[in-house]
């Protein structure tokens, strides 16, 4: 009997070791205010090319792909924290925390990039924004068949500023 509890407790500390660790907690309070001057239409544009370059020195254009503008708040730059901190690939829509992410999702706008990478975002207000796009490709290897990432850049807008940008690593 003794051999039988001992047992289930090393299976519970096992299964306990097993379990998913807590989701991240913010620390930034998500606050609407700060997202006050990004309502209004302003007169501004940012347009770009979106591209990663292989080792071997292949560009690899994010055509077809979905390009996101993001205003750059405290709460958005501690998620860009966050992705960095943890080596991940993913977007700022992607890791909004739930509950937020219906509000932040809100202010993200989205583009398609055409064949060659290139996208538009017109009608910006002056301010801070994070221009990110998902740029993967099937390798042909069999066990790690995708490689690529997020190309990710912050951007400074002004009035009626019109900025073209190179979106890569």
């Amino acid at each position: 009997m003794k051999f039988l509890n001992a047992a289930s407790v090393a299976i519970v500390i096992t299964l306990g070791g097993c379990a998913a660790p807590a989701p991240y907690v913010m620390k930034t309070k998500f606050d609407t205010a700060d997202l006050a001057s990004y309502t209004y239409k302003g007169n501004a544009t940012i347009s770009g090319q979106a591209f990663l370059k292989t080792r071997g020195g292949d560009v690899r254009y994010g055509a077809g792909n979905d390009v996101f503008i993001t205003p750059a708040t405290a709460y958005t730059q501690e998620i860009v924290r966050w992705i960095d901190t943890n080596d991940n690939d993913i977007t700022i829509y992607e890791a909004a925390p739930s509950g937020n992410d219906k509000v932040l999702a809100t202010y993200i706008r989205k583009s398609t990039a055409d064949g060659q990478g290139n996208f538009s975002f017109s009608g910006l207000t002056p301010g801070n924004y994070y221009i990110e796009c998902g740029i993967f490709w099937d390798t042909g290897a069999k066990y790690s068949g995708k490689t690529g990432a997020v190309a990710r850049k912050l951007v400074r807008v002004g009035a009626g500023e019109q900025q073209r940008i190179m979106l890569t690593q």
